[in-house]
């Protein structure tokens, strides 16, 4: 497993919902204090907003989705496992994006060549110097079914193409 699967698996496995993971989690390991403190952290939260710190009324709440207590604190105590070999697409799509930022941090004119049609100086837009990676990949991603190139989309000025660039800023 190289660094980046791990960062990807380390990254889903921290955005999975709830539900999911107790779905996904049939053996539980035995927890740490630190990750049961954390998990009784997260459960005076929940119980504050469900019911006016009253446990009672979380735990109703839990049953109406068919959740145990006991359940509900093993599996939020249990950092889920994902495996690196089936890491949802969205992943893929993100390290693109984090690859095209590096190329772009060491090579100006790639900066240039995506900033040179979205990005208007008389009218600059928040961030836009650092959505200039997402601009690129997504002309890329645009591009490839329709096979142009490094062409604009057929049909369309170049200051129609980058009207719809600047719109993803």
């Amino acid at each position: 497993m190289n660094d980046s699967s791990s960062y990807f698996a380390s990254l889903v496995a921290e955005s999975m919902p709830l539900w999911e993971r107790i779905e996904q989690t049939t053996s539980l390991a035995s927890p740490s204090a630190e990750d049961l403190s954390q998990t009784e952290a997260i459960l005076q939260r929940w119980c504050k907003s469900a019911g006016l710190d009253d446990w009672a009324v979380l735990e109703k709440r839990l049953r109406w989705d068919g959740w145990e207590m006991d359940r509900i604190r093993a599996v939020l105590a249990t950092p889920p496992r994902v495996d690196t070999a089936a890491l949802p697409p969205w992943t893929a799509l993100i390290e693109e994006l984090m690859t095209t930022a590096r190329a772009m941090s060491v090579t100006p004119s790639l900066v240039d060549a995506v900033a040179a049609r979205c990005i208007k100086s008389d009218r600059p837009v928040p961030y836009e110097d650092v959505l200039l990676p997402a601009v690129a990949v997504a002309r890329q991603h645009l591009r490839q079914p329709i096979g142009t190139g490094d062409g604009d989309f057929p049909g369309l000025t170049s200051a129609a193409h980058g009207q719809l660039e600047r719109g993803l800023i």
